[in-house]
């Protein structure tokens, strides 16, 4: 039996290397669910320094306080846009792959 945070999706019997997918013109491998993690992770860091380069930016003390302040807030909205993004893009794909295996 899976972990209870795996996703259930089935199995492909023949396995192409993430190369060999990403170049798959007949999109039969997907791509996205090996890259989720890392494009989430790549995603938050980047917002991060987005954020403090913008927080950091504020010259006097007060607006370096509201400048930290909206830059925290714009942050979490951010990283939550973006998980649900991403969270979106397997879902797709996981009605792609039930649907394809219901017409076999």
């Amino acid at each position: 039996m899976a972990e209870m945070n795996e996703p259930q999706f089935p199995s492909v019997l023949v396995r192409k290397s993430f190369l060999q997918a990403l170049f798959d013109f007949d999109f039969n491998e997907w791509v996205t669910l090996r890259i989720a993690g890392l494009l989430y992770g790549v995603l938050i860091a980047l917002t991060t320094v987005l954020v403090l380069g913008i927080a950091l930016s504020g010259a006097e003390f007060a607006v370096f306080i509201g400048s930290l302040i909206g830059a925290v807030l714009a942050w979490f909205l951010l990283v939550i846009l973006f998980r649900l993004a991403i969270e979106a893009s397997i879902a797709a794909i996981a009605v792609a792959q039930n649907t394809a295996n219901l017409r076999k």
